[in-house]
């Protein structure tokens, strides 16, 4: 069986509060050739976001950035992505996974 590669940054972020810095971080780090997925620049909406969001951080993602604002904690959706990104460091035994942005 092929494994899938882990090459993608996923922000995890405040939404809408945090919109604009994660375009911002995430248009940086396209510019130096990472691939990046964050709500922002991935859902164009009407869509199954869970499922997508579930699958880019089970599958492939290499780093979970975690942007840590006054609001982002406070958010379910910020929540659940924390669960799931510290379940498949653990899981997959990936050293650093996740990684804080104030």
């Amino acid at each position: 069986m092929l494994k899938k590669k882990r090459d993608l940054i996923f922000i995890s972020h405040a939404t809408p509060e945090d919109n604009l810095f994660t375009l911002w971080l995430a248009t940086r780090l396209k510019l130096m050739g990472y691939q990046v997925w964050s709500d922002v620049t991935q859902l164009l909406g009407g869509e199954k976001w869970w499922d997508d969001i579930e699958q880019a951080i089970n599958e492939f993602t290499c780093k979970f950035i975690l942007v840590i604002t006054k609001t982002s904690l406070s958010k379910l959706g910020v929540k659940r992505e924390i669960e799931l990104a510290l379940a498949i460091e653990t899981a997959h035994k990936l050293p650093n996974f996740i990684i804080p942005v104030i």
